[in-house]
């Protein structure tokens, strides 16, 4: 069962081996006594790195995380700090708490932080928003695609438009294709009715290349949006500077446009599919009924006799 109340808002880091990099947590009001840090490789269990009270002091560590320490900022918020940072330190990194949820103990979670330690360039190339499709089920769906990013992570938002703008739930799917350079869909399905075909959203797309701002796309129409600053390591310049590099965000935009090409090939193709099986059945249908009712009318008629 799912506590969502502690609050990660940066999504992924992105440092140099040797740096020192800090991860924050907010919203431990509703905790129990302790903070937790965890830290989740991929393919591996979590392991717990270190705990401390709410009230503050010194942490207390896990064997093995020896350049890991915690600090409280504010009342409810808590940074994990990692120093001399290696590759070995690739992974995300939760915060967690005890809370009292209908009369019991359960343990909360933050949404993660994913820290990628490495010197790579930190890009988006392209986010694309495709017009609403209706489902078999009379259902209608949105499609938001990002494509072209290093780190891999990053986090969609729907939004109603109107007089009060408002962030859309419901039932949202995403996928993730391709690792780094890839590209990651976030899919909105909601029930038809008679007022959702005049609705229009906006897909806003967070990821840690656009720092402090999102990337928008409106599905009334279709639409793109493209992000040309390339940021070495993700990290912000002590001047506030943003290092561009037009050679290899050009060539990036061509990947993600051919992948973009590719995927829409594949839905053509899938349509162009369904279609020529559908016809497929039908004349295999028509044939079927065809033998059934020639054969009823030779058994009607019977065997010729000569007398």
């Amino acid at each position: 069962m799912a506590v969502d109340i502690l609050l990660q808002e940066t999504l992924s880091l992105t440092r140099s081996t040797g740096k020192t990099v800090s991860i924050t947590c907010k919203g431990t009001t509703g905790c129990e006594s302790y903070i937790h840090w965890y830290q989740k490789k991929e393919k591996e269990a979590f392991k717990r790195i270190l705990y401390m009270a709410l009230s503050g002091g010194a942490p207390i560590k896990d064997d093995g995380f020896q350049d890991f320490t915690a600090t409280k900022k504010e009342s409810d918020t808590f940074s994990l700090t990692i120093y001399n940072l290696q590759a070995s330190y690739h992974a995300t990194y939760y915060c967690a708490c005890w809370v009292s949820h209908t009369g019991r103990l359960v343990k909360a979670f933050g949404s993660g932080t994913k820290l990628i330690v490495s010197g790579k360039l930190c890009f988006i190339s392209l986010v694309t928003a495709y017009p609403p499709s209706k489902l078999q089920d009379g259902k209608s769906a949105w499609l938001c695609v990002a494509s072209g990013m290093v780190p891999d992570a990053v986090r969609f938002k729907w939004t109603e438009k109107g007089k009060n703008e408002r962030e859309k739930g419901g039932n949202i799917r995403e996928q993730k294709t391709g690792g780094d350079g890839g590209y990651t869909t976030s899919m909105l399905i909601i029930d038809q009715d008679r007022t959702a075909q005049d609705k229009k959203y906006t897909c806003s797309v967070d990821h840690e290349a656009v720092q402090d701002e999102s990337i928008q796309a409106d599905t009334a129409e279709g639409g793109e949006r493209e992000k040309d600053a390339v940021v070495p390591t993700c990290a912000p310049r002590p001047n506030n500077e943003t290092t561009l590099r037009p050679d290899l965000f050009a060539q990036k935009k061509q990947t993600a446009l051919r992948e973009q090409e590719y995927f829409d090939l594949q839905r053509s193709l899938y349509l162009a599919n369904r279609t020529y099986t559908l016809m497929i059945l039908k004349s295999v249908t028509y044939i079927g009924v065809a033998c059934v009712l020639m054969y009823k009318r030779s058994s009607a008629d019977g065997p010729i006799t000569r007398r």
